[in-house]
C-alpha cells in the first residue's frame, strides 16, 4: 500500500464542495492543486498506510475532542478553503488576459484521485438505547 496523507482528501473534497457554484474554476486542475497546496501547507499532516491506519486515526480524533471541537475543526478547514480560493484567484491573471497573451499553462500530469477509499463522515452518530 501506499503511504498517504489523509488530509489530502479531505481538503480536496473539501475544495469541491466550497467550488461547486463555480464550474469554472472546479475544471482548472491547476487552480485546484494550488488551493490544496495552500491549505495543506496550514493544516497538520495525518499520514496512513492502510484502512486499519485510517480506523485509528478516527478513533484518535474522536477521543482528542467532543463534537463541538470537530465541527469547529470542519469550520476552520472551510475557513482555511475559501481563503485560499481568495488568495489564488487574486493572484492569478484572468482569463481575458491569459487568452490575449496566446499562453497557456501546462496543467498537471495526473488528475485529482483519491488513493484509499476512506469515508468520511461530518456529524455526530447517536445511540439511543
Amino acid at each position: 500500500m501506499k503511504l498517504k496523507n489523509y488530509q489530502e482528501d479531505v481538503v480536496l473534497r473539501a475544495i469541491d464542495i466550497a467550488l461547486e457554484d463555480q464550474p469554472e474554476l472546479v475544471s482548472d486542475p491547476a487552480f485546484v492543486n494550488d488551493v490544496a497546496a495552500y491549505v495543506l501547507n496550514r493544516v497538520p499532516p495525518r499520514y496512513v498506510m492502510s484502512e486499519r491506519g485510517f480506523l485509528r486515526l478516527t478513533v484518535e480524533q474522536l477521543e482528542e475532542g467532543n463534537g463541538n471541537q470537530s465541527l469547529a475543526n470542519i469550520i476552520e478547514l472551510m475557513i482555511l478553503v475559501n481563503r485560499g480560493i481568495e488568495i489564488v484567484r487574486s493572484r492569478r491573471p484572468s482569463s481575458a488576459s491569459v487568452a490575449s497573451s496566446g499562453s497557456d499553462a501546462p496543467g498537471p500530469e495526473e488528475p485529482n484521485e483519491f488513493v484509499h477509499n476512506y469515508p468520511q463522515f461530518i456529524g455526530r452518530v447517536v445511540d439511543d438505547v
